[in-house]
């Protein structure tokens, strides 16, 4: 508004503003012609660096051809390609900036064919090497050719380097008194008006007055401010001295720290620090004196001597001229956040020690198939360190297990449910000549939102585990032969010997009973008790030869055997056996016959000792490619939890597991279902083509 007060101020100000826009006007055109000439002497320093960079190039490649032909590193030679091309870029830079001098362009166009000829020899000198290594004297010839186009190249090269140097010096004092000028021209036009604005100094003291009702008004508005400081309890705000004392004292520091404003006022602020994160508290005041601000996290100390951890956010107060005067500092409580944050890192820690020392292999995959996080033992797949496989695609770690994996793993962010224990059987990845297996686990993680993003693998290396496994089968295969060996043997004897014992005892008996001229009565019933007792004997020798090894089982088939088996079984116990079998049947293999009649033995024993079934259903069908036997009884029945256990912690060879064992052995399948109802057994197995 004061412009517009007076006509004289108007004049000042408008006189001021022409001498202002002419003086730029002139200090543009001067610029420019100062920043042309210095455009101009920064052309001249390019052509100068351009021309030495040619010099050294074509060194550095005479030196590598040599370096070459001397040693035959062929490495030498790569590194003499890319200085050729080199060399070829600085002449065409070279001749760009000289094409403004005609005298450099004649120095040039005559350099040129120098330069190809002398480059030319270096590659005729490096193919030499490669088609007769040790071909000293061409190569002694070639370099004579080399160093008699050296010297000519060289006293080119220092004429354009000259001629350009002339030049930087005549540039360089065009410039010098064009930027003298330019700076006379400024002094005289600021000289005037700094005259012309003196002027207006007495029109701006007459703004003094109300500039301090302005600032009776900003200092009003300062205390209005300081009070409300004062009032807030959630923050401690407080200013500081340059030194570090406190001026000033707000309710939240009362509360925070303890102390009164009376109590703190004019004490050093480092007293109430234990210790920062980074550095010391001295150290962040001189950074808020350089750059105006900072902040960070320390341990400070309340009156009643606890401490607490507090962000501090410190800040540089200037008075009016711009001069440093003193600090303001705010401070929050964050005990609770740093608690969390260390929480947060112990359990990071303990993370990263489970997944870092875990004896199986531990992943974390993207949903686009890619490492972001792996352990030593699954990182064993590719043998590379588990930091070099993160971000690698799966078929990149586990290039013998990607088809799969990577199909699990689809499978698993498109549902959102785990696969868990997939057994894997795959040429082992560090040994190709050997078959590995492995378990896999694949479940998926997701966020808040519940989309799967990430999945999580477990890999166990179970090949150890698996070969004891096979080994355990196999014993246990071959102990059920030696058992089945054993019982024919067993049988046999006591058919074959004990047998043929007895038989001659009750003959003898008998011999005895006829001889004796007048036995008595005593003798008579002895007699005759002791028959009955041998026939008894010979009786159970004969069973319990059968039921050893049943001679029909290899004399005349399964068929005959089974009913044999049955008929006695239903003698023995009392329990009725409804047998549900064919008419006639081929022979099967040995094995498979054998394991036929030891799971209907073992089958119908469970059903007399276990079930208290009266009845019982033997059922056996054969077809072209399987055989099928079935026992089921109407007794009580096995409860779920007895049955797992018997089928998990029986000794192999006996009962349940027996029975289990033998049907994996030949390729068979086991099904044992039980109800209040009853009990059945379900045995499938395979029927082997006959050659």
């Amino acid at each position: 508004m004061w412009l517009t007060s007076s006509n004289p101020r108007k004049a000042i100000v408008v006189t001021v503003l022409v001498i202002l826009t002419g003086a730029a006007i002139v200090s543009f055109v001067s610029a420019h012609r100062y920043s042309t000439g210095q455009d101009w002497i920064i052309h001249t320093y390019q052509a100068l660096l351009t021309v030495d960079e040619v010099s050294v190039g074509l060194s550095n490649a005479i030196g590598m051809s040599q370096a070459y032909v001397i040693s035959g590193d062929k490495a030498e030679i790569k590194n003499l390609d890319a200085q050729l091309a080199s060399i070829a870029a600085l002449s065409s830079r070279l001749q760009l900036v000289t094409i403004d001098n005609p005298r450099q362009k004649a120095r040039l166009a005559e350099l040129r064919p120098l330069m190809d000829a002398r480059l030319d020899l270096l590659t005729q000198s490096v193919e030499l090497e490669e088609r007769q290594p040790g071909a000293r004297a061409l190569q002694s010839e070639l370099l004579r050719k080399g160093a008699a186009l050296d010297r000519p190249i060289q006293s080119l090269i220092a004429s354009i380097r000259e001629d350009e140097r002339q030049l930087l010096v005549g540039r360089s004092t065009a410039s010098a008194l064009t930027q003298n000028r330019f700076i006379n021209m400024l002094l005289v036009t600021f000289s005037l008006a700094a005259a012309l604005f003196f002027g207006l100094f007495v029109v701006m003291s007459r703004e003094a007055s109300r500039r301090g009702r302005a600032e009776a008004a900003a200092k009003e508005n300062e205390e209005k401010f300081r009070l409300l400081v004062s009032s807030v309890q959630d923050y401690a705000i407080l200013h500081l001295d340059l030194d570090g004392r406190v001026t000033t004292w707000n309710l939240g520091a009362e509360h925070l720290f303890g102390y009164t404003t009376h109590d703190i006022l004019g004490w050093p602020i480092g007293s109430l620090f234990q210790s920062c994160d980074q550095g010391t508290l001295e150290d962040h005041m001189q950074t808020a004196l350089r750059d105006g601000h900072t902040q960070a996290d320390c341990q400070q100390l309340r009156q009643d001597g606890t401490t607490f951890w507090a962000t501090i956010d410190l800040t540089l107060l200037r008075d009016p001229a711009g001069r440093p005067r003193g600090y303001t500092m705010i401070t929050r409580d964050i005990t609770e956040r740093r608690q969390q944050e260390l929480e947060v890192s112990r359990r990071e820690a303990e993370l990263e020690a489970f997944f870092s020392n875990a004896p199986v292999g531990l992943a974390i995959i993207d949903s686009d198939l890619r490492f972001q996080r792996i352990n030593g033992p699954f990182s064993k797949l590719n043998r590379l360190p588990p930091e070099q496989n993160e971000g690698l695609y799966v078929g990149e770690v586990a290039p013998e297990l990607a088809t799969e994996l990577e199909s699990l793993i689809r499978q698993v962010v498109a549902t959102g449910e785990p696969v868990l224990n997939h057994e894997v059987k795959k040429p082992n990845p560090t040994n190709p000549n050997s078959v590995g297996w492995w378990l896999k686990s694949i479940f998926p993680i997701t966020r808040e939102d519940g989309v799967v993003r990430q999945v999580g693998a477990v890999v166990q290396d179970v090949t150890a585990l698996k070969r004891a496994e096979n080994t355990v089968r196999w014993l246990s295969g071959r102990l059920l032969q030696l058992r089945d060996d054993e019982r024919r043997r067993l049988a046999r004897d006591l058919h074959d010997s004990l047998g043929q014992v007895l038989s001659a005892v009750k003959m003898n008996l008998s011999y005895l009973s006829r001889a004796a001229e007048q036995p008595n009565e005593r003798s008579r019933e002895a007699i005759a008790e002791s028959k009955s007792l041998v026939e008894s004997c010979i009786q159970e020798v004969r069973t319990l030869s059968h039921l050893l090894h049943p001679p029909m089982l290899d004399e005349v088939g399964l068929l005959s055997a089974i009913r044999w088996f049955v008929n006695g079984f239903s003698q023995r116990s009392g329990v009725e056996v409804r047998m549900d079998l064919p008419q006639t049947m081929q022979r099967l293999p040995n094995e498979l016959e054998i394991a036929l009649f030891r799971a209907l033995q073992e089958s119908l024993t469970n059903v007399h000792r276990h079930s208290g079934s009266q009845t019982a259903a033997v059922s056996l069908k054969v077809g072209v490619s399987r055989v099928q036997l079935e026992v089921a009884d109407q007794g009580c029945g096995i409860p779920p939890q007895k049955l797992t256990v018997r089928q998990e912690h029986a000794s192999i060879g006996i009962g349940i597991l027996g029975m289990r064992e033998r049907v994996r052995q030949l390729g068979g399948e086991l099904e044992i279902s039980s109800a209040q109802s009853g009990t059945t057994v379900h045995l499938t197995f395979p029927v082997p083509e006959v050659a």
